[in-house]
């Protein structure tokens, strides 16, 4: 059955839409293309930032646990390389913790390396012959 228009089907009405609305519509649609878009990668960025600090927290945290009680301070070296800072017991130290980094309260007995990585640390205490005799490891 044909209608009055020639439509096969009278149930459907076809509407123009205005070139200036559907002008429009499309700057919408777009703009919510891109900003889901742009969502998206800031919430990837995000994501990867986390897991990258964590695996850097993790590897530091593995390479400064490698030292061992007992150690001669030419064997962490050699293990570590030059230590931030170094503190000796006759300099008399008693606030010789890094800011922003944790830390355990503990005199020095003879001398403390100290080494810094980007998101954990390392407080190696040495006795009066040069060999380790307590480590702390922490993070920022």
């Amino acid at each position: 059955m044909r209608s009055k228009g020639g439509n096969l089907c009278s149930s459907v009405h076809w509407r123009r839409v205005s070139p200036m609305k559907l002008r429009a519509l499309v700057n919408w649609r777009n703009l919510l293309l891109v900003g889901a878009g742009i969502l998206v990668a800031v919430a990837a960025g995000v994501y990867s930032a986390k897991y990258l600090v964590g695996t850097t927290f993790e590897a530091e945290h593995r390479r400064f646990r490698t030292v061992q009680l007992g150690m001669t301070e030419t064997q962490v070296r050699a293990l570590l390389d030059e230590p931030y800072k170094v503190y000796g017991a006759a300099e008399n130290q008693t606030r010789y913790y890094i800011p922003g980094y944790s830390y355990e309260q503990r005199p020095i007995t003879n001398k403390v390396l100290i080494y810094v990585g980007t998101e954990a640390i390392a407080y190696i205490y040495l006795n009066h012959d040069d060999r380790v005799e307590h480590l702390f490891v922490g993070g920022s």
